[in-house]
C-alpha cells in the first residue's frame, strides 16, 4: 500500500539536494533490510515572481521551481497490522506522540495516548520503556507494543520502525543525532535562549521551509551550537546573548507550561510535553525551538489587542517623508533565493496600521525585534511608499524607517 503522495515545491537550483536526500533515505532502508522506498516524481516547472524590497513590481525578477511529489510504501506488518503512532515516554504520564507519516488525516490518535504508561500489551509488562508503539487493524483495534517486543511481534527490529517515523526530507541533516536521541539532553533554557538569539539575528526558518529553499533550519542551527567541535564560532554565540534573548526565552518557557497555553492540539500538547523537564534531548530540539516563534506570534496578538481598536485609516502620504509613533506589534521573517526579508508589524497609538519590509540585518529591523510585543510606542522617521488596505483594514506600508533618538 502506498501513501498519499506529499505535494512540494523547491527552487529548481535546490531539487538536486532534495533528490540527495531521498537517494540517501532510500540506502538507508535498503541497509536496515526494508522494502519499503521513497519515490520522487516531478509534476511540474514553473517561473514565480522574486519579491525584492524597494522594488516595484514591474520590475521584479522571476525564478523557476520544481513541483514535486514524494511517495512512501507502507510497510506490511505481519498480521495486517499498520502503524498509528510512536510513543516517547521520556517523562512518565505525559508522553510525545508522533503520529506514523503514512497515515490518512482522518485516521486519529487516541488521547489516551498521550498519558498511558509505557506497557506493552504483547508481553503483559509494564515497565519502565523509553518508547512504545501503537499499532492497529481492522479485527483487533489498538495495541500497544514495546520497542523490544517489536521483532517478536512485527517482525521488526527497532532500527527499521525508527526509519518508517523517521523525516526522510531532513534525514541527512539530523543522522550524527541518531545515537544521541534517546541518552543525551541540552539544557532546555538556555537552547532556547540560542533559539531567540538565531531568530533575533535570521528570522526564524522552519525545517519545512529549510527543504524547501534549500536553507538551514532554526532548529538545526541551534543543536549545532551544542555539537559543533568549533570552539570559536560556539565563543562567539554564547557571547553575543543578550538580557533580551534570556527573557524571550524565560517568558516562551513560562508561557508553555501556564494554564493561558492551549494543549488540546496534537502540537500543543507536544510542545509542552517535550518543556517539561529542564533538559530537551535532540529528537525533541525541533518542536522545542518552535516555542520561541509560536511565543512571538502569542506577544503580538495580546499586543494587538491592547491597542486601541484598528481605525481605518492611512498614515502621511505616498512618496513623501513622515514622522509618526509606532507600536511594534510582531516581526515575520520570509526566505528567497536573495536572502531573508524581515515584515515589521505595528500600528499608531490611535490603531492605524503600519508595516515596513526590511531585513533582520538593518538597524531597524534588529530594534524592531527587540521591542516587538512589549507595547511602548517609539518615534520613527520613513518614507510613506504605499496606502493600501488588508483584511478591510486600511494599512500604510512605509520604507527606510529610523528610530528618532
Amino acid at each position: 500500500m502506498t501513501e498519499t503522495p506529499t505535494a512540494r515545491t523547491v527552487w529548481t537550483t535546490n531539487f538536486p539536494a532534495v533528490q540527495a536526500k531521498i537517494d540517501k533515505a532510500n540506502r538507508k532502508a535498503a541497509r536496515l533490510g526494508l522494502e519499503a522506498r521513497l519515490t520522487i516524481t516531478v509534476t511540474g516547472k514553473r517561473l514565480v515572481p522574486v519579491p525584492r524590497d524597494g522594488v516595484p513590481e514591474a520590475l521584479w525578477t522571476r525564478a523557476e521551481v520544481t513541483d514535486h511529489t514524494v511517495t512512501g510504501d507502507e510497510v506490511v506488518l505481519p498480521g495486517g497490522w499498520r502503524f498509528l503512532a510512536a510513543l516517547d515516554h521520556a517523562v512518565p504520564g505525559a508522553n510525545v506522540v508522533r503520529k506514523a507519516p503514512h497515515l490518512a488525516e482522518e485516521i486519529l490518535v487516541p488521547l489516551w495516548a498521550r498519558t498511558v504508561t509505557s506497557k506493552c500489551d504483547h508481553c503483559g509488562q509494564d515497565r519502565l520503556r523509553r518508547d512504545t508503539y501503537l499499532v492497529l487493524n481492522a479485527e483487533n483495534g489498538v495495541k500497544q507494543v514495546g520497542s523490544t517486543c517489536l521483532v517478536d511481534f512485527l517482525g521488526l527490529t527497532p532500527a527499521q520502525v525508527g526509519w518508517i517515523f523517521e523525516d526522510h526530507a531532513a534525514a541527512s541533516e539530523r543522522d550524527e543525532y541518531d545515537g544521541l536521541a534517546s541518552v543525551e539532553t541540552v539544557p532546555l533554557g538556555t537552547f532556547l535562549q540560542v533559539v531567540a538569539y538565531l531568530v533575533r539575528v535570521d528570522g526564524w526558518t522552519s525545517r519545512g521551509v529549510a527543504r524547501e529553499y534549500g536553507r538551514s533550519a532554526t532548529a538545526d542551527d541551534a543543536s549545532n551550537v551544542f555539537t559543533s567541535k568549533d570552539q570559536k564560532l560556539v565563543g562567539d554565540i554564547f557571547g553575543a546573548l543578550t538580557d533580551a534573548d534570556e527573557k524571550i526565552a524565560t517568558d516562551a518557557l513560562t508561557w508553555v507550561r501556564s494554564d493561558d497555553f492551549d494543549s488540546t492540539t496534537d502540537y500543543g500538547w507536544n510542545l509542552r510535553t517535550a518543556c517539561i523537564d529542564d533538559g530537551v534531548t535532540f529528537r525533541n530540539l525541533g518542536i522545542v525551538a518552535s516555542l520561541i516563534q509560536a511565543w512571538l506570534r502569542h506577544t503580538e496578538q495580546v499586543a494587538k489587542r491592547a491597542i486601541k481598536a484598528n481605525v481605518s485609516v492611512h498614515v502621511g502620504t505616498p512618496g513623501e517623508k513622515t514622522t509618526l509613533d509606532l507600536i511594534v506589534t510582531g516581526t515575520q521573517t520570509f526566505d528567497g533565493i536573495y536572502g531573508t526579508t524581515l515584515l515589521v508589524k505595528g500600528a499608531t497609538p490611535a490603531g492605524a496600521e503600519v508595516t515596513c519590509w526590511t531585513t533582520p540585518h538593518t538597524k531597524f529591523g534588529q530594534w524592531a525585534a527587540s521591542v516587538r510585543g512589549n507595547g511602548q510606542p517609539a518615534a520613527i522617521k520613513a518614507t510613506v511608499k504605499e496606502h493600501g488596505e488588508f483584511n478591510g483594514i486600511a494599512q500604510t506600508t512605509i520604507t527606510r524607517a529610523s528610530v528618532l533618538a
